[in-house]
């Protein structure tokens, strides 16, 4: 603990027990399983990109932007402005990420040559990035002033709150990046203001790299503010500062009378909806006026103090009262249940968004005017230095990037265009929390909230305390009065300096922690940035309350300095602590992502543990490319970049020949109406809809229309579906195999395909299979996909096959999905015999090698197979139904035991 006392801190042994300390809890952070969606986008481009160059020709779907401009859309341009702007401003696919996709794609080819264990270069690049942010998290702290100790815990709390967030994607750049940007903010406070220039490269990298890079810009707005405000005279402090907030206010109260709810609540009353423009209104030029009443009053000098502050002040209450009405609409008594709670958080909450933001920047806009001395500020010269970088990074990123002008015009239009409030129902886009999201009863599975939640309590605390503590500094009068002259010659502790207030950083942060608490997605970032200004507060707070109580006790303006043996003992603690948790981390690691891996039997790499990609459609794929199927393909959403990386592209173009309908680019490749027809067509359409709604019954009758419904949407040109297993119960899969040609073309542990057999390419493919003619990945696949294939289009001559499909798929390798189909084999009497027999062989030899089985990849798998079987024994033949009853509940324990313990 030696920041805690009036030594400086040295290269200690504690202090490298400090830095392995946070490389742990960065090792620790980085082990957290993540689904992998955006992962398999990122090789897809990746590899896109490295075989055809970056351009907005958009090679895998069929739904996607075409690339611009269009003569059409030039022609409201002069002519000889068309080359320009098809350079400045291309339009089509944008890839953000272009960058970070490629570089995924390199990792990928570099390490190897097509293994899938090659992706754990990957894994490499996801524990690199976070050993890279632990440390900018500790520089922060440091920087700040907050010790080596605490700084190292804030760097450790960080990784705590955003583990559940951190995966292998492009948005790991921008968790790495903001604690980075940060970091040189508050070099630029703390030591020199010349290193703000270390944005320009940093915000080039980052805006080629993600689309996070916005957030600089986002920053730098109240980090510029701040200083400007803190620097120049009192009476431009309040007119700007209180100018700003009053277009604030504004800006709040047109969001809330034009969002959808609230229009939607008015048309419930009846009431008439007019556009309300934002500038063309009678409030808003309300709003310049007062603006231009305050610069006046500014400018002149001889106004007198009491009536200049009167009237920002009047104006400021005033205006907020007039606001405030906007914010309290009648109710309206006719609506259902569901919209009512979503109405009504959503007037709530925003009223008590805008009466905090009014409190709290009258409060922090007279701070800044009449205690101007209490805060860090950048001088004159400084201030121009960091906006000539903020400038300079914003044209130095539009020059280097690909996509020039378009790249910061389409991070704005997706942020505020009309439908990107229908773009955050995306899960992780929703509120931190999950109380704040009324649109479901159930919790958000993107990631983890209650580290966040620590992170917001110990903020409220410390800033509480923090605040107290300040302002129990004692008058200048009583420290000049109790001062005492020292003994000649005695040597003298230096006298305690009540700290300044680093007000840009510390907003820098709060903000960031508002963005987490609107949208989920910027947790890890509000980690990173929040964690070292707690330390902060925290270490002042302990300097300023001590500092006080022994000036009250013994009149020196001295912190206390805890005793040594008391220090040691500390370290002792946290040295052994960090011991135990090495111990504790490292033998998990090495139980789920070395020891053989009890849930998949093939694809066990650490990439594939990580990210969940063993469910992934990579046999799938190997199906569609060994057939050369092409077409256009109604998928997943998050499994768009899987398949179409599991494709073969054309050499010649970089498409692939199976086009599919959507994919997790969003809005960098789709229109919103794509995104809406996706989900209105897997949602089961306007029929489901309307069930739902009325709570009613889905009956065959429903799905078979509601598969009707989706046939014609899907229309002739979609010939295949292709869904994970896990959607077999969805109504969209359940109603489209009710219109009886919709059929199963592959099956295997976790995905589904369906083809329509009215058109030429499906029902050719099923001739295929049925004729022996297709290719498949491997014997468990094509035992699984034939036996459903032979039944489903009833050729009974080939019936005489199904049990050794079946067999066969087991033997390949027993899993849950293929001993389905197994106990499928009791509807036909004539196999009944042979199945038990089979089936209580298998039982027999699990029991017998479990404990080998045990060290093998798969065994979870092995598991639940014997579990199937010994329940179809129990029930099928009634003999030893006791043992069989015993051996299913022990084997149930440890498939609960197995399931929880294979994930981290």
């Amino acid at each position: 603990m030696d920041d805690l006392t009036h030594s400086q801190p040295k290269m200690t042994w504690f202090k490298a027990v400090l830095f392995l300390g946070m490389l742990l809890f960065a090792f620790y952070g980085s082990t957290h399983m993540v689904a992998a969606g955006d992962t398999w986008v990122a090789l897809a481009c990746g590899r896109h990109f490295a075989n055809h160059g970056v351009d907005t020709v958009e090679p895998f779907s069929f739904n996607s932007h075409p690339a611009g401009p269009s003569d059409e859309t030039l022609k409201k341009f002069p002519e000889w402005s068309h080359g320009l702007i098809r350079t400045w401003h291309p339009t089509g696919w944008l890839n953000q990420n272009w960058l970070t996709h490629l570089g995924f794609y390199k990792l990928a080819t570099w390490f190897g040559h097509g293994d899938p264990n090659d992706y754990n270069a990957l894994v490499y690049w996801k524990f690199a990035i976070y050993f890279i942010t632990v440390f900018a998290v500790y520089g922060i702290g440091k920087t700040l002033g907050a010790g080596d100790t605490l700084s190292a815990a804030a760097a450790c709390l960080a990784m705590l709150v955003g583990r559940t967030f951190y995966d292998i994607r492009p948005a790991g750049y921008s968790n790495m990046l903001v604690p980075v940007f940060i970091l040189i903010l508050a070099v630029t406070m703390c030591k020199n203001y010349r290193l703000i220039w270390l944005v320009v490269p940093l915000v080039v990298f980052w805006a080629n790299v993600h689309g996070g890079y916005i957030y600089a810009f986002i920053m730098f707005i109240p980090f510029v503010g701040i200083n400007l405000l803190c620097r120049v005279p009192r009476r431009w402090t309040l007119c700007v500062g209180l100018s700003g907030l009053w277009l604030v206010l504004y800006l709040m109260s047109h969001k809330f009378i034009t969002h959808e709810y609230y229009i939607m609540a008015q048309k419930a009353m009846r009431h008439e909806v007019k556009d309300v423009s934002l500038l063309a209104n009678s409030l808003f030029a309300t709003c310049v006026v007062l603006i231009a009443g305050s610069v006046v009053l500014s400018l002149i000098k001889k106004i007198p103090a009491g009536l200049f502050y009167a009237y920002h002040y009047l104006v400021s209450f005033v205006l907020f009262v007039s606001l405030i009405v906007r914010f309290m609409p009648k109710h309206p008594e006719n609506l259902n249940n569901f919209f009512d709670t979503l109405y009504t958080y959503y007037v709530s909450s925003s009223t008590t968004s805008f009466i905090f933001v009014f409190i709290a920047g009258v409060l922090l806009i007279s701070a800044m005017a009449f205690k101007k001395d209490v805060f860090v500020t950048l001088p004159t010269k400084g201030l121009s230095h960091v906006i000539g970088a903020g400038a300079s990074a914003l044209v130095a990123m539009v020059i280097f990037n690909p996509f020039h002008l378009t790249n910061i015009t389409h991070t704005f239009e997706i942020s505020v265009s009309k439908h990107a409030e229908s773009w955050r129902q995306v899960n992780e886009w929703k509120p931190a929390f999950d109380w704040m999201d009324k649109t479901t009863p159930v919790a958000n599975p993107v990631g983890e909230e209650e580290w966040f939640a620590v992170l917001c309590v110990l903020t409220g605390i410390a800033l509480l305390v923090w605040l107290v503590s300040y302002f129990m500094k004692p008058s200048d009068d009583r420290l000049n009065g109790n001062r005492k002259a020292p003994p000649p010659g005695a040597e003298t502790e230096p006298s305690f300096v009540w700290p300044k207030i680093n007000l840009p950083i510390i907003i820098v942060a709060l903000l960031t922690i508002y963005m987490a608490i609107r949208s989920r997605r910027f947790i890890a970032l509000a980690g990173s940035a929040a964690a070292p200004i707690v330390a902060l507060f925290i270490w002042q707070a302990w300097q300023m309350i001590s500092a006080r109580v022994r000036f009250k006790l013994t009149g020196a303006m001295k912190t206390w300095t805890i005793p040594t043996a008391t220090q040691y003992t500390i370290k002792g603690v946290i040295t052994l602590v960090l011991i135990g948790l090495t111990v504790y981390w490292g033998g998990k690691y090495k139980r789920i992502y070395v020891d053989p891996w009890p849930s998949d039997h093939a694809y066990n790499s650490v990439f594939m543990r990580m990210t969940a990609s063993h469910l992934k459609p990579t046999d799938a794929c190997r199906f569609l490319r060994d057939n050369q199927i092409s077409g256009k393909v109604f998928n997943y959403w998050t499994e768009g970049g899987a398949v179409a990386f599991g494709q073969t592209p054309d050499p010649e173009t970089g498409f692939i020949p199976l086009k599919l309908f959507m994919d997790g680019r969003a809005q960098a490749a789709y229109d919103h109406e794509t995104f809406k027809r996706w989900q209105l067509i897997f949602a089961g359409g306007p029929i489901a809809q309307e069930s739902k709604r009325k709570k009613e019954k889905m009956t065959p009758q429903k799905q078979e229309a509601i598969g009707t419904w989706i046939d014609r949407q899907l229309g002739e040109e979609v010939w295949i579906v292709l869904m994970p297993q896990s959607q077999d119960n969805s109504i969209f899969v359940r109603s489209l195999v009710r219109t009886g040609h919709w059929k199963t073309a592959y099956i295997d542990d976790y995905q589904h395909m369906l083809v329509n057999v009215k058109t030429a390419q499906g029902e050719m493919l099923i001739s295929q299979i049925l004729a022996d003619q297709a290719e498949f990945p491997n014997v468990h696949a094509k035992g699984m996909t034939m036996f459903s294939v032979i039944l489903e289009n009833g050729a009974k001559e080939r019936y005489k096959d199904l049990y050794g499909l079946a067999s066969e798929a087991l033997q390949d390798f027993p899993t849950p999905s293929s001993m389905i189909v197994m106990t499928r084999l009791k509807s036909f009497p004539a196999f009944k015999p042979q199945l038990t027999k089979d089936l209580q062989a298998y039982v027999e030899d699990f029991l017998a090698k479990r404990d080998s089985y045990k060290k093998e990849d798969g065994y979870y798998q092995r598991l639940v197979s014997a579990r199937m079987a010994i329940n179809f024994l129990m029930k099928e033949t009634g003999e030893g139904k006791a043992k069989y009853s015993t051996l299913s509940n022990e084997i149930g324990k440890e498939t609960k035991a197995f399931k929880e313990s294979s994930v981290w």
